[in-house]
């Protein structure tokens, strides 16, 4: 079954190029719902980076963001792609520290 993921693909630039970027078919019809641009259900895409670069060596101006949140809690990323590198980022939690100021009562 393999490590699943929930993708979300943007890109930055005009309708008409994000129209030609859907149309480069490099998602299976099944995978990615081309009218949003993300999977309908999580999957598994183990050459996500290597298609996205690929992608966006056919669309050099154009900047990519997909972004992934996987099985596994706190795995949570965005890659940019534009004209053939990416970066990476994973998601930083972080929690507000404690202050009195903001305790409740409990009606439970």
């Amino acid at each position: 079954m393999g490590y699943r993921t929930h993708y979300i693909l943007s890109v930055i630039g005009t309708q008409e190029v994000e129209d030609a970027v859907v149309e480069h078919d490099l998602f299976p019809d099944d995978f990615i719902n081309t009218e949003t641009l993300e999977c309908d259900e999580a999957c598994t895409w183990y050459r996500h980076t290597e298609d996205m670069v690929s992608l966006s060596r056919a669309f050099p101006e154009v900047m990519l963001m997909l972004q992934g949140e996987g099985d596994a809690s706190e795995d949570l990323w965005v890659e940019y792609y534009m004209n053939g590198m990416s970066q990476y980022a994973s998601a930083k939690i972080t929690y507000d520290e404690f202050d009195p100021e903001k305790l409740e009562v409990y009606h439970g």
